[in-house]
């Protein structure tokens, strides 16, 4: 029942995403999509919410004409095509899940191409920056509320068992909307060195 509620939020968070990538330019929806990054919001056994939302804009754009730039496109197709060589030393009970670990790297390419394109799109670099100091400013309420839940079970929004913030560890380390505190930590750093 909670993989089925799951389903049904992303599915209704997707469609409303579709609307607003296939209604709204561009620059709305992949700037909406680069925000909500770092939000795991619903995780369910075939990935997060973010994945189907990408693939959401993505299917929008293309039914809508949108012209994305693909760079690197050969590359990653040899990356994706040796990824898929492997599948053949996969214990055959674990297919599903890779198949899994395969739609969530596709979805990974397909933000790269999305912030990419994004980057083309704008008339000044520090839009781009703008974007992403966005997208922390989210990250540090996130982290504030968090640390004056303090420790303990996961706060539950709306009622929903499914949506829930993280709790900070019971050492009492900051984990932010990611799970675990050297996530946190590596996604500072990354972060840091991307705006600098």
């Amino acid at each position: 029942a909670a993989q089925l509620l799951q389903m049904s939020i992303t599915l209704i968070l997707s469609v409303v995403v579709f609307m607003i990538a296939y209604s709204l330019k561009p620059t709305v929806s992949a700037t909406l999509l680069i925000i909500l990054i770092p939000f795991q919001i619903i995780e369910t056994k075939y990935g997060s919410a973010n994945v189907a939302l990408t693939f959401a804009i993505i299917i929008a754009w293309a039914i809508k004409g949108v012209g994305i730039r693909l760079p690197m496109l050969p590359q990653i197709l040899g990356v994706l095509f040796a990824y898929l060589i492997t599948l053949s030393m996969v214990y055959p009970p674990t297919m599903s899940q890779h198949i899994v670990y395969i739609i969530s790297l596709i979805s990974a390419v397909l933000v790269f191409w999305i912030v990419y394109d994004l980057t083309m799109r704008v008339e000044r670099l520090q839009d781009i920056v703008n974007v992403f100091l966005i997208m922390n400013i989210c990250v540090i309420i996130y982290s504030v509320i968090q640390l004056i839940a303090g420790p303990g079970e996961r706060v539950v929004l709306f009622g929903i068992e499914e949506l829930h913030m993280m709790r900070v560890r019971a050492d009492r380390r900051l984990t932010g909307p990611f799970g675990a505190a050297g996530i946190a930590a590596e996604y500072t750093a990354i972060v840091l060195m991307l705006i600098l």
